[in-house]
């Protein structure tokens, strides 16, 4: 059984599948603006969210061959949505990336608490009416690799020391 899987992406990546026509269809080199609204996909859009968490998001604009994302405050947690640009993909593949965090004025690292960007792989949810109709809590379904900055301790473990992330 092959299921269906969303991911977010920022940098540079190419798919190595079977068929070198797939490995095309899917790959993006983000030196080509018209390739975002031709090829990727926005969850806000697709789900019906009616709230758009991308205050920036181009191809080879703000960035020359890469796809820049800069989301207003938002977050992936539990049942939290945050921002996602995808493409569909229902086989085997692999993903080769290049992943930048960076403060808003894009000279330097973050550095406000969980200011993290990197690839999902999400299973889609469908919403036949719209998400803010049909949403339902914990139908969330997603792993992620992720890079920037991020500062806790948790709760549950006394004496464990903080973790930070840059």
């Amino acid at each position: 059984m092959t299921t269906k899987a969303a991911f977010l992406i920022i940098g540079i990546f190419s798919f190595g599948l079977n068929l070198q026509g797939q490995i095309q269809l899917f790959n993006d080199e983000f030196n080509r603006a018209a390739t975002l609204q031709a090829n990727w996909l926005n969850i806000n859009a697709e789900e019906g969210w009616m709230a758009e968490h991308l205050e920036v998001h181009d191809i080879d604009q703000s960035t020359p061959d890469h796809l820049h994302m800069m989301p207003w405050t938002t977050s992936w947690y539990e049942d939290l949505r945050g921002t996602l640009i995808f493409k569909l993909i229902d086989q085997d593949f692999v993903v080769t990336t290049e992943v930048t965090a960076l403060n808003r004025a894009q000279n330097g690292l973050p550095s406000s608490n969980y200011s993290l960007t990197g690839v999902m792989l999400r299973t889609p949810r469908s919403y036949p009416n719209g998400a803010l109709t049909d949403w339902t809590p914990g139908g969330e379904n997603y792993v992620f690799l992720s890079t920037g900055f991020a500062a806790t301790n948790h709760f549950t473990c006394n004496g464990c020391p903080g973790l930070i992330l840059k």
